[in-house]
């Protein structure tokens, strides 16, 4: 008698850094609680963040052309696929396999409201819970277990720096979210452990104002994806805004502060560390009635002042850094 072929199965997250490690839960939980081969569609940019992924058999990249990808993934005769992304591509990805499709509910009315009219019908939902609901109705229960984030187990680098040391994630890609020079350089300075700024090619310039006359090292747009990911794993601490890093932080159970600008915790992207809360802080400015003032970032302060950001307490953020290290 034949073994029953595995049910082979397609989930789609084309972004971001942070997203693609938050996904990591679905793949863990489905890979053992059901009988399946999993493969993941998304951009090539974010595919070392899967290349190490034991639940994976293999991972697709999006091509330029959407029809060339649609070709080479009906060709895999998929039997359902997981939509955590559902937008315009992936809808039309999904269209075209003609396959049982389930999709994530973004909650994106409740985001909204919560924004524009601070009505919060979220209540804590965190977006792994989100992810995790698609996939509900195929018998797959959360167990709790944080996310995953697997590296290689030799990474070549091109630098030296010493044992122990604390991470300064260093820029966004949305100004409003990024943790302001001054505070940078004023935590740096009160805190005795050295300090070393990651971040991308795109952020050389604002870590060259935060380093300089300081005693961190600057390694902004010096390192790969995943050799900032072993920066992270080997660090004591890690500090950083709302970002894809936090998320690898929290993925490698780092002690981690969060701290929130323009966004808020209450949209359901704080570190995910079940079993692990108290290995991270969250800071943020609770008291402006305009926070939050979008769900994923601006360019600019909408009300001109910052104070999202600008009237954040160094010393708690140093305090609680320094109960960490400690």
């Amino acid at each position: 008698m034949s073994k029953t072929r595995r049910e082979k199965v397609l989930l789609i997250r084309f972004s971001s850094i942070g997203d693609i490690v938050l996904t990591s839960p679905v793949l863990r939980c489905m890979s053992e609680q059901m009988d399946v081969e999993l493969h993941y569609l998304t951009k090539k940019t974010y595919a070392p963040l899967l290349a190490h992924n034991p639940y994976l058999h293999r991972t697709h990249l999006l091509d330029n052309s959407i029809s060339d990808t649609i070709k080479n993934l009906k060709a895999e005769s998929f039997d359902f696929v997981i939509d955590l992304h559902k937008n315009i591509r992936s809808k039309k990805i999904v269209t075209a396999l003609g396959r049982k499709t389930y999709s994530i509910n973004k909650r994106s009315v409740d985001r909204w409201l919560l924004v524009h009219m601070k009505l919060d019908r979220l209540q804590g939902n965190h977006i792994v819970d989100r992810y995790m609901s698609t996939v509900h109705a195929l018998g797959v229960q959360t167990d709790n277990k944080g996310l995953d984030l697997f590296l290689p187990l030799k990474q070549s680098i091109s630098y030296t720096i010493p044992d122990r040391y604390m991470i300064l994630v260093v820029g966004t890609k949305h100004l409003t979210k990024n943790i302001p020079i001054t505070l940078a350089r004023e935590i740096i300075s009160s805190l005795s452990i050295l300090v070393v700024l990651i971040g991308g090619q795109e952020h050389k310039e604002m870590a060259h104002a935060i380093a300089d006359g300081t005693k961190a090292i600057d390694l902004v747009g010096q390192t790969s994806l995943l050799e900032s990911a072993h920066l992270i794993k080997n660090s004591n601490l890690v500090i950083s805004p709302d970002t894809g890093m936090m998320h690898i932080a929290a993925a490698l159970k780092k002690p981690l502060i969060a701290i929130y600008g323009s966004t808020a915790s209450s949209l359901g992207f704080t570190p995910y560390m079940p079993r692990n809360e108290d290995r991270y802080a969250i800071i943020e400015n609770s008291s402006l009635s305009c926070r939050p003032c979008t769900k994923m970032g601006r360019n600019s302060c909408p009300k001109k002042h910052f104070n999202c950001m600008n009237d954040l307490d160094c010393n708690t953020i140093v305090e609680k850094a320094r109960s960490f290290i400690d």
